[in-house]
Parts: C-alpha cells; sequence; structure tokens
C-alpha cells in the first residue's frame, strides 16, 4: 500500500495499472501493485532529483503593466441561464458610454501598457451595446493603442450579418456560448422562458462561412446526463468548441453539488472516453479543443505551476471604472482593488491573496498528484466556496480530479492510434 504522502495516482484499466507522476506528468506501467513502492523508491524518486523545481514567483507590485483587460460594457442580459454565476439575467440594464471607455484608456495609457488584449464579457451580453463596440478599435487606434487584439464571448442572441462584417474586419476572436443540442442548452433561456437554441444555432452557421476565429463555449453542469450527447452534437456538426464547468452563483442561485460529481458526472466521463477513443480510432477530426489540448499536455508532459494571470498584468474593469482582478469577481464590491481614479491598490491584493500563486506553495495542494495540471484550480472559484484564495475548493477539487483521470485514461487507450492519426499532426 502506498504512503499517504506519495503524491502518485495509480490508475487500473482493463486490470493493467498505470502510476502517474505528477512532478512530470509521467506515466508508467507495472505488472502488480507490489511493483509500486518498488517504482516510486527507486525510479520515481531518483528521477525527481534532475526534474526541475517550481519556480520562484513573487508577486510584484513594482510590475503595473497590463496585457489583458476584460470589460464589461453591458450590464443585464438577454438570456436567464439557470447556472450563472452572476444571474446576469436579472440585473438592470445599463450600457458602457464612449467616454467612460475613454477613461479607461486614459487610465492604461499612464500604465505604459500596449498590446493589449481587449475581452468583452462581464456581468452582460456584450452586444447590447454594439453601438459602442464598434467604435472601439478606433478609439483605440485614435488614442496610441494601435497594436490590441479585441476578443468577445456573447451568447450569439443577438448576432446579425452587421456584426458579423465588424467582427470580421477588426479580427476579433469570437466564443459563442451553447451547450450543445437543444436537450442540453435547455437551461439557456430568453428572459420569457422561451429557448436560445433555434436561435443561436443559426447565427453559428453564419459564423461558420465567415473567416472570423471562432469556437462555442460549453458549460458543463454536474448532474447532467447527457455528456456525450452534448460532445456528439459538436462533432457532429464541425463546430469547434472548448468545455467548462458550471459553478457556485455569487447569489446563491446555483450551487453545484459534490454528490453529483460522484454519481453522476465520473459515469459520464467514462462514456464520454469511450466515445472519444472511437473517433480517435477512425482518425476523424475532433473539434473539442480543451479535450486535444489536454490530451497532448500528457503527451508531450507539458507541467503548470500557477493558475492564471489575474492581477499580474490581468484586470477586469467595469461600467463604472472600478477594477477587479478577473470577471468572475465583478459581482461582489469587496473584491474591488481600485478604480481608474485613485490606481490599483496593490497592497489589498497582496494582503488577501487576489492573486494565484505557484501551486506547490499552497498547503493544500502541495502532495496533491493533480497539482501541475489544475495549477491549483481558480481563484475566484475558491474564494466563492470559502472566501480564501488560499484553501482548496472541495467541489472543483473533485472535479478536475474525476476530469483529468478521465483525460490520463484516454490519453493511455489511443497511445496506439497516435502515430499518423490528424488529430497530432502539429
Amino acid at each position: 500500500m502506498l504512503l499517504m504522502n506519495r503524491d502518485i495516482k495509480e490508475i487500473d484499466i482493463d486490470n493493467k495499472i498505470y502510476v502517474f507522476d505528477p512532478m512530470n506528468l509521467e506515466l508508467f506501467h507495472v505488472y502488480s501493485p507490489k511493483d509500486i513502492d518498488t517504482l516510486y523508491e527507486k525510479v520515481i524518486l531518483n528521477k525527481r532529483k534532475h526534474v526541475k523545481l517550481s519556480p520562484k514567483f513573487f508577486f510584484n507590485k513594482c510590475n503595473k503593466k497590463i496585457n489583458v483587460v476584460s470589460m464589461d460594457i453591458s450590464h443585464g442580459c438577454t438570456l436567464r441561464c439557470s447556472y450563472c454565476y452572476l444571474s446576469a439575467g436579472y440585473h438592470k440594464r445599463e450600457m458602457m458610454s464612449k467616454n467612460q471607455f475613454l477613461d479607461i484608456l486614459k487610465f492604461l495609457s499612464k500604465t505604459k501598457s500596449n498590446g493589449i488584449t481587449f475581452y468583452f464579457a462581464g456581468e452582460g451580453e456584450p452586444t447590447l451595446n454594439f453601438r459602442l463596440l464598434k467604435q472601439i478599435p478606433e478609439l483605440c487606434r485614435e488614442n496610441g493603442f494601435s497594436d490590441c487584439h479585441f476578443e468577445i464571448t456573447t451568447n450569439g442572441t443577438l448576432l446579425s450579418p452587421s456584426m458579423i462584417k465588424f467582427f470580421e474586419s477588426e479580427k476579433f476572436s469570437v466564443s459563442v456560448s451553447l451547450d450543445g443540442n437543444e436537450e442540453n442548452d435547455s437551461n439557456r433561456i430568453f428572459l420569457n422562458g422561451l429557448p436560445s437554441f433555434p436561435v443561436v444555432i443559426k447565427n453559428i452557421i453564419v459564423l461558420k462561412r465567415s473567416k472570423i476565429k471562432f469556437a462555442c463555449k460549453a458549460t458543463i453542469m454536474p448532474d447532467n446526463k447527457n455528456i456525450a450527447k452534448l460532445f456528439s452534437f459538436f462533432e457532429d456538426n464541425e463546430i469547434p468548441f472548448f468545455h467548462g464547468f458550471a459553478t457556485r452563483a455569487f447569489d446563491g442561485s446555483y450551487i453545484p453539488q459534490i454528490s453529483d460529481v460522484r454519481n453522476i458526472f465520473r459515469q459520464q466521463m467514462n462514456a464520454l472516453i469511450d466515445y472519444y477513443v472511437q473517433r480517435i480510432k477512425d482518425n476523424k477530426t475532433i473539434f473539442a479543443r480543451k479535450i486535444l489540448e489536454d490530451v497532448k499536455r500528457i503527451q508531450c508532459r507539458t507541467v503548470s505551476f500557477i493558475g492564471c494571470s489575474a492581477a499580474i498584468n490581468s484586470f477586469y474593469f467595469n461600467l463604472k471604472g472600478d477594477i477587479y482582478v478577473c470577471s468572475s469577481h465583478n459581482s461582489c464590491k469587496e473584491l474591488c482593488v481600485g478604480n481608474i481614479r485613485d490606481g490599483i491598490d496593490y497592497d489589498k491584493i497582496e494582503a488577501n491573496s487576489y492573486y494565484p500563486k505557484i501551486v506547490d506553495s499552497y498547503d493544500g495542494c502541495k502532495n496533491c498528484w493533480l497539482r501541475h495540471l489544475c495549477s491549483g484550480s481558480c481563484i475566484a472559484a475558491k474564494w466563492l466556496e470559502s472566501k480564501d484564495t488560499s484553501k482548496p475548493s472541495e467541489y472543483h477539487c473533485l472535479l478536475n480530479k474525476t476530469y483529468w483521470e478521465a483525460i490520463i485514461k484516454l490519453y493511455i487507450l489511443i497511445r496506439p492510434y497516435i502515430k499518423g492519426n490528424i488529430n497530432f499532426m502539429d
């Protein structure tokens, strides 16, 4: 039996035993459980002597350059999604003005930031304020921000030919929220209760014909009993997509259940593995971007030490010019870290740990087999659960462990088919 402090993961597939080493994401095949102790002591520990340790990282309050700006240009939404962590469909609509946007640019100019990626998402549907949106690229150029990139996440309900033409001409990257087929997308309804799927899928078909770099974003709830159908919808329709997982709402209107992860999600992930093993065996193109990227992380043994760039070089600005470390913090005034008039309070960020740290510095993570894959998980998700960004989220930990164990199994099962496969040619 392995000692509790041994941070390796044993995976059993068809009566074959594999051991996963989190330090460099290496997989070992052993023939008996008795071999695991020997493997750990004589191979893994020896290899770790030559593995580069986690890089040193200190929160640098002097580095005030901002490279990523998330922005709320419209408050309120056209939908009321049952799992929305912001309950945006219930917000009173309010639009950012041209002058408010220019004030943010003035603030950014003081930080000597350029080459900024502007990401439009936040407390509402950004296309509600298309009047401002279509002015933003030119306003940036006129005010010295000539080398910028623009990204937008939209629910797709208001997309029109003129919007699509604008996104194409300004080289926007567009993400459309959609949870798969009509059955899976039933949690995304209009304010009057009608389903949004028929409208959104028509607009996605138009997007596919354009030259816009776009993908869908699917949100998975842990009680979803049709996850394979969700994924197969995108694959069958050749729609590129990413997936994420539902998280707790700020107002408590949606709270995912850990029991659903144990009883439903784990079973669904097993079915999803079978589905993708067959697709890869058949040498079919995979449109699930995150699934493919995560499998390649295991294949290439790509470790990660830090979760994101929030508060390091990335901030969120709301309509009033208040500043937060990320868009997932924006519904709680307590998490505000400054404004465009007074600047960013880096002391508050540091004192409250409103920034991601090296995963090995978290007591609850440093001995976990998953740490160099999940990087300590999302600081916003952890704060929502415990108001402590250093404390692991029980829900997200179990969710991530279940998901990544499935990804590792998927990689093991498809290894014989990777060479020459269309999905692994790069």
